[in-house]
């Protein structure tokens, strides 16, 4: 069920972004490349094994694991909850936050996208190259299926953080919200999303951190890059084209292009 929400939060992402087009045609074409290379790695590589890299959970795990770890009747909810925190809010966030930043709707969900399938790219990499067995695996607590081992390091969570981080630092820089509160809420909700895949029991605690440090650092460089490409080279441009000078021996005259 949720995947199917989460296939269908991406296809209508797709679309807006087909519909309201983009700065230039080849930025199109790679953020939809991007994409689905992301959706591909995502729900159509089959990627079975019984073999992991990481064996036995070490003492830090284990130890956090019988303190954060919800019991049986209880982990149904807090993977709902999990689910929730990244495909209703975090992924919801990309087509609606932009539009705090006035004039640069289609720059900023552009950035989004690409930060989005730049993490799951790079997160599912990582996955299939450790093949880490998820805690409820090893310790049976629930049956074994095609995601038993992809425990490192949690999607959920470098989602978020990417997402997150990227998010607060567009409304921080461009409206005039409230930054310690931006920061504050953006950091809660990819936390908790966190804490809430170790009381699944669908990651130990150094697949929270981890997941949690690589999709902060790819929110943040990514998104100085791209809104350094996107947002303040076209400014620059902008304002260069809108402003001439001109001289002459009795006086200095600006043409302002409107």
């Amino acid at each position: 069920m949720i995947k199917t929400f989460e296939k269908i939060i991406i296809y209508n992402i797709l679309t807006l972004l087909i519909v309201y087009g983009q700065p230039n045609a080849k930025d199109y074409l790679r953020v939809a490349a991007e994409l689905s290379c992301f959706t591909y790695s995502q729900y159509g590589y089959h990627h079975t094994t019984e073999n992991s890299t990481i064996n036995t959970p070490n003492k830090f795990d284990s130890s956090l694991r019988e303190i954060l770890h919800w019991n049986e009747k209880n982990t149904n909810f807090a993977k709902m909850s999990s689910d929730f925190l990244l495909y209703g809010v975090s992924l919801g966030s990309i087509p609606i936050l932009p539009m705090a930043a006035k004039g640069n709707y289609k720059n900023f969900l552009l950035i989004q996208l690409e930060i989005l399938s730049i993490n799951g790219l790079i997160t599912n990499l990582v996955k299939y190259s450790f093949n880490r067995q998820r805690p409820y695996s090893y310790y049976s607590t629930k049956q074994n299926d095609s995601e038993s081992y992809k425990s490192f390091y949690s999607g959920h969570t470098s989602t978020s953080f990417a997402l997150s981080v990227s998010s607060a630092k567009m409304l921080s820089q461009y409206t005039n919200f409230d930054k310690t509160l931006i920061w504050t809420s953006a950091m809660s909700i990819s936390s908790l999303t966190g804490y809430f895949r170790i009381a699944a029991d669908k990651h130990y605690a150094t697949d929270i951190i981890v997941g949690a440090i690589m999709g902060s650092l790819i929110g943040n460089i990514a998104f100085e890059y791209l809104n350094k490409k996107y947002i303040t080279n076209k400014n620059d441009t902008a304002i260069t084209k809108r402003i001439d000078i001109s001289y002459n021996p009795y006086n200095i005259t600006f043409i302002l292009n409107l």
